[in-house]
């Protein structure tokens, strides 16, 4: 399992402008454990549908062990009407 986890998604404009962002935190998750729902969900009304815009995702959680371990993703989307990213965190085996 995996301790205080934080997850942040940020919706930007190309300069970096945060338009909405959305976070999630759990204080544990167990091993082998899906959390799903609509908590990462961001909704941004009134942005131009021509312009480009980037999702920054952040990840950050405690192993087991007391270790912390941090990524983050970063896309830049807007040139077509539908995107889907999956995104994979390293695994790390002990």
């Amino acid at each position: 399992g995996i301790g205080s986890v934080d997850i942040e998604a940020e919706f930007q404009t190309l300069d970096g402008e945060v338009l909405n962002s959305t976070r999630f935190t759990r204080s544990s998750i167990p091993a082998h454990t899906s959390v799903a729902g609509d908590d990462l969900e961001i909704m941004v009304s009134g942005v131009s549908v021509w312009d480009e815009y980037i999702i920054v995702v952040r990840l950050e959680y405690d192993y087991y062990d007391g270790s912390a371990e941090e990524q983050s993703w970063r896309y830049q989307v807007g040139e077509w009407s539908s995107e889907h990213f999956t995104l994979k965190a390293d695994r790390h085996w002990f």
